[in-house]
């Protein structure tokens, strides 16, 4: 059959797995992983890994170090991240698995090949070395499933995802990615299981690139809209969505279904269940995306998919975020700010990588709500030219998605708001830290 049949042939029974760090950060945990794809049944299915536990982390002190030219650092970081998988190869797997130790061997050789190249810039260099964790991860993954199921492909996602050259935040070349994901992935899926990784590419120029943090969840619907894949299946260490993080709310909820609409705003106001990237290629599709636990698989989880509003009723949901900043500019002339005043402010932000969560503009002042400013220093420099700058370093930020005033002035009973701001369907409060 050639290429563009098989790109005609709807996998329209395919699935799509994905397994976070958590579902893999010990032996017993990926033993859990394989037997859930055991029993998937029959239906194509595409697996897409992170990487084990906190191992994105700790490539993170590798990068850190080998930044800072400090090669014994970098040596021991690289080595506590080698020992872990060492480690988890050793609980898994027997001396005698020679395919295994190859792959892993190959791997580690070109981790070190990496720090011999010279890149344009910090951002590039982490890319080329933090890959690693997803690759060591489905390398494991793959041969662990060997063992139990026959027709195990390990595929590498940098051969399909084709992005820029943004690098830690690349973006996805949508047409480039369709025509491989016609002429490889389909063919590979149509005939064995296939474990691929998330969270990772490679440009055109076949220089490896990275999504963003926790881009894991968006490779496997991007992949998923590529595929027109029946569902996305997300499995995780919870029972699905809740209206509440239960480490700061008592009576967290399980959100049984969410409209594609809410679920793209809870996780654009920080729920962290899910990367914010993730419901708009399902939602291109109308494919339903499910959150489930990989610990007790008999619950049935969150369904995320195209509700008819007419008959949904979506329950209120309460985000909190700490260890923001809040920061007030002031125009020094009392001249009104502009749309070009809010743009410069914008600007240096992005080029810090720095995420504003809330912004209130008045007659002559810009307050908003954002991430810690790492370079803080430098931005009061620059922003000092046009404003004078007022912050408080260390904030909350509250935000009730499908809010009801009775129980929202209950939540924020005894403390410090700093801002408020309301829409329709949500408020936001900005919050002293002190005020718990």
């Amino acid at each position: 059959m050639e290429a563009s049949q098989i790109a005609s042939h709807k996998l329209s029974n395919t699935e799509i797995y994905k397994f976070g760090g958590a579902s893999l950060q010990n032996p017993d945990r990926v033993k859990q992983v394989v037997e859930i794809i055991k029993n998937k049944g029959s239906k194509p299915l595409l697996v897409v890994v992170s990487a084990m536990g906190k191992m994105t982390n700790q490539l993170e002190q590798v990068i850190k170090a080998h930044i800072n030219h400090n090669t014994a650092e970098r040596s021991r970081q690289l080595n506590n991240f080698f020992q872990f998988h060492d480690a988890m190869v050793a609980a898994l797997f027997s001396p005698s698995h020679t395919a295994l130790f190859n792959d892993l061997h190959n791997l580690k050789t070109q981790l070190q090949w990496v720090f011999d190249e010279q890149f344009r810039s910090e951002d590039a260099i982490y890319d080329q070395l933090i890959v690693f964790g997803e690759l060591f991860s489905s390398c494991i993954v793959s041969h662990a499933l060997r063992d139990q199921i026959k027709n195990v492909h390990h595929l590498d996602v940098r051969s399909i995802v084709c992005t820029d050259d943004h690098y830690r935040d690349a973006s996805v070349l949508w047409n480039e990615t369709q025509e491989r994901v016609n002429k490889h992935l389909i063919p590979l899926i149509a005939n064995q299981l296939v474990v691929t990784q998330g969270f990772i590419g490679a440009t055109l120029d076949n220089y490896s690139s990275s999504l963003g943090r926790e881009g894991s969840d968006y490779t496997a619907a991007l992949l998923g809209n590529l595929l027109d894949a029946q569902r996305v299946t997300v499995w995780k260490d919870v029972p699905g969505v809740l209206n509440a993080d239960p480490r700061y709310f008592q009576n967290a909820r399980l959100i049984d279904t969410l409209s594609y609409h809410d679920a793209v705003e809870l996780t654009y106001y920080g729920a962290t269940v899910l990367h914010p990237k993730t419901i708009k290629p399902l939602q291109n599709k109308g494919i339903p995306l499910t959150v489930r636990s990989f610990i007790d698989t008999h619950l049935p989880g969150t369904t995320i998919y195209n509700i008819d509003l007419k008959d949904y009723k979506p329950k209120t949901s309460y985000i909190l975020k700490k260890g923001l900043m809040l920061v007030t500019a002031f125009k020094k002339d009392l001249e009104f700010i502009s749309d070009e005043h809010i743009s410069k402010i914008y600007h240096i932000l992005w080029n810090l990588r720095v995420k504003v969560h809330l912004m209130q503009v008045s007659a002559i002042s810009i307050s908003f709500c954002c991430d810690t400013i790492i370079g803080l220093d430098a931005f009061l420099s620059t922003v000092s030219t046009f404003f004078t700058i007022k912050y408080n370093p260390s904030v909350q930020l509250l935000t009730i998605r499908n809010y009801q005033d009775s129980k929202s002035a209950q939540v924020i009973e005894g403390k410090t708001v700093l801002l408020e701001q309301r829409t329709r369907q949500t408020c936001q409060y900005v919050l002293s830290e002190t005020s718990q």
